[in-house]
């Protein structure tokens, strides 16, 4: 049976009963390497050492606390879940203790639950991480999508393609308009069309998007002092958020 690799670092005081851990761990399919410590300087070191898969802490012992052992774990182990394996632990204590931060707690009299409960906090940190990188992920994408388009030398509008509803605008689109980025987002793009585009000047923005290949279009925009600018536009679909996108930029051929 293949085992699967696991660093355990135990905060118990009696040397038996984490080594009837490690035991117990390996008849669950685990390869188990641990370390034992039953002090607040020697969990401390420990945590700086290296890092842990899984912390396992008794709650009663002689020189530590499991509750100061949880909040040190807290500040210095945050993706390492953390589960109180005691004999004497009560389940008021034990469910404050995981309002306080634990992720389970497992009777030592009772350590048949302790695989299955460190195979589903494994499982669960693991998907922490990686929700927490994908959001990473996202918010380095967003930067760089925001420094791109405000780097535009053109009007660039991002647009619901079904609604018409503009949900970004850069500062050249702000300069067209003569208005801010704030009062463009939210409105419909047809408030900025010169009335004989219309609804036919969107329908030309969608058919610039049917081909292989991004089109364009001559529209003509309305600014908020009344002037109207004649532009170029080309326009392109992208899905943003599970939507459908015009990534729509306007460049004016008359002087506003």
């Amino acid at each position: 049976m293949n085992q699967h690799p696991v660093s355990v670092l135990m905060v118990e005081d009696v040397e038996d009963d984490a080594l009837l851990l490690a035991a117990e761990l390996r008849r669950g399919g685990y390869k188990v390497t641990f370390q034992r410590v039953d002090t607040e300087e020697a969990m401390r070191a420990a945590l700086q050492h290296q890092p842990w898969d899984i912390i396992l802490c008794d709650y009663t012992m002689p020189h530590f606390s499991g509750a100061a052992a949880l909040e040190l774990a807290k500040q210095s182990a945050a993706d390492a879940p953390f589960i109180f394996v005691s004999g004497t632990i009560g389940e008021e204590t034990a469910v404050d203790a995981m309002r306080s931060g634990a992720q389970d707690y497992v009777m030592k009299t009772n350590l048949a639950r302790l695989a299955p409960a460190i195979e589903r906090e494994l499982r669960d940190a693991q998907t922490r991480r990686e929700n927490r990188q994908a959001e990473l992920a996202m918010r380095e994408s967003e930067h760089k999508y925001r420094h791109l388009f405000e780097a535009l030398s053109d009007a660039v509008f991002v647009i619901e393609e079904t609604s018409g509803r503009i949900i970004d605008a850069n500062w050249r689109a702000e300069a067209l308009l003569g208005l801010t980025r704030m009062e463009i987002v939210g409105s419909n793009q047809a408030r900025f069309l010169a009335p004989h585009n219309g609804q036919a000047g969107f329908d030309a923005l969608r058919a610039a998007v049917e081909g292989d290949h991004p089109g364009a279009c001559e529209l003509q925009v309305i600014r908020h002092d009344g002037q109207v600018v004649a532009v170029h536009a080309t326009a392109s679909r992208l899905e943003l958020y599970g939507w459908p996108m015009l990534l729509t930029v306007l460049r004016a051929t008359s002087v506003p």
